[in-house]
């Protein structure tokens, strides 16, 4: 496996770019497919890129328009002083979808990409939206009475957060090295070197501010509103630390029409990690959403594998 960004002659039939946003920040995006089949829309994660998408821009355009961007401060967008919000993150989001004109298309967000929609959606609505893929992301950080899927302990959660947003403060080669911990098997030396040099891209200021700015934010009221169908994804980066991961559980219980699936081979990145499973289980879900196949989805079924 190779990631790397396309190159004119290997991505012929795509576009790429920079978008224009209302405050002046150029966010890169990257879109390849036919409009004429459903969208996807594709937000990474805390200090990665568009390029963890490598693998669905492989398989999926044949079916789908398939669209990534860069969150601003990460990757080939833009690296402004002020805007690091998960609010400001989701408006980006809408800028984009309007500048592009998606419609009718399906968000897929890993990690904090996750918490993006689910800021989007408290914010926008689900009116341009058919569906989502919530990929290892969890509406709170904190574990309490209500909300047992947290996986800190809340009755220290400032100094924790305070710990966790300061670290970043402290120039350290070994940041870089949260990469490599994300995965269950390490990947090949030259794809770990491409997503570190990914991750080096990012300031030290938006590090910091986003990992504050994801300790204090709670999205479990949003999750319970959803009344799109949702593809929760989950990967077994979080038996590293604990036994069980109530978060897919928790999350599959309080949306209506949902429907959970295990990658118990990945760690927190199971579409670079088992790509085929990860696109398969996808493109069953669209598909089903989209009424074009006849084989109907068990929205109440967990999926272990």
């Amino acid at each position: 496996m190779c990631l790397s960004y396309p190159t004119k002659s290997d991505d012929a039939d795509g576009e790429r770019g920079k978008i224009s946003l209302s405050d002046g920040t150029g966010i890169y995006y990257r879109a390849r497919g036919s409009r004429r089949t459903p969208t996807l829309l594709f937000i990474h994660g805390w200090s990665c890129s568009s390029r963890y998408w490598e693998r669905q821009f492989q398989s999926l355009p044949s079916r789908y328009y398939t669209v990534a961007i860069d969150l601003r401060g990460h990757g080939h967008s833009d690296k402004p002083s002020s805007g690091y919000t998960l609010a400001q993150m989701a408006m980006d989001l809408h800028e984009v979808m309007e500048q592009l004109d998606l419609r009718d298309l399906f968000m897929v967000g890993w990690s904090m990409g996750g918490c993006i929609v689910f800021k989007y959606l408290e914010e926008f609505g689900e009116g341009r939206l058919r569906g989502l893929c919530i990929v290892d992301a969890s509406p709170y950080r904190w574990k309490s009475k209500d909300y047992p899927g947290g996986y800190a302990d809340y009755q220290n959660r400032l100094q924790t957060a305070c710990e966790y947003a300061m670290a970043y403060q402290k120039p350290s080669e070994e940041h870089a090295a949260f990469v490599e911990r994300m995965f269950l098997k390490t990947p090949a030396p030259a794809i770990l070197d491409q997503l570190k040099a990914d991750y080096r891209k990012v300031p030290p200021y938006v590090c910091s501010l986003l990992s504050l700015e994801l300790s204090c934010r709670d999205y479990c009221s949003i999750i319970e509103e959803i009344d799109l169908p949702v593809l929760i994804i989950r990967g077994s980066w979080h038996t590293k630390w604990r036994k069980d991961d109530p978060v897919g559980e928790w999350m599959h219980g309080k949306i209506r029409n949902s429907r959970l699936v295990r990658f118990t081979k990945s760690g927190h990145c199971p579409f670079l990690e088992e790509p085929d499973r990860f696109n398969h289980v996808l493109s069953e879900f669209i598909e089903t959403v989209d009424g074009t196949t006849s084989q109907q989805t068990d929205t109440n079924k967990i999926i272990r594998r």
